[in-house]
């Protein structure tokens, strides 16, 4: 499940009791890796499918950070839409909106 990148296998996945939530060695979810890389069909399918918004990798980072950090606008659109939470800090007491003004200095 971890670096599935077709909406429908993920679904397939998802269907027959793959764990949406599931970490790679980093902690990274699936959630994750598809807002790295601005798979919004991968990331809707594992919304529907009940996966964590919220959880956090190695660096204490959630899939938010992941949408910014690659300038993913329409990742991180789908993320705050579906209750992902703007506020929580990373391990450098960061949070995402503040990682996106960082980028502007």
């Amino acid at each position: 499940m971890i670096h599935c990148t077709y909406s429908k296998v993920a679904d397939c996945l998802a269907r027959h009791g793959c764990d949406v939530n599931q970490t790679n060695r980093f902690k990274e979810t699936p959630l994750m890796l598809a807002a790295q890389r601005g798979n919004t069909d991968v990331m809707q399918t594992l919304i529907l499918a009940g996966c964590q918004l919220d959880c956090v990798d190695s660096k204490k980072r959630t899939a938010l950070y992941s949408a910014i950090d690659q300038r993913h606008v329409n990742s991180f659109r789908l993320l705050i839409q579906n209750g992902a939470n703007m506020n929580l800090t990373d391990f450098k007491k960061v949070t995402p909106l503040m990682l996106e003004l960082l980028s502007f200095v």
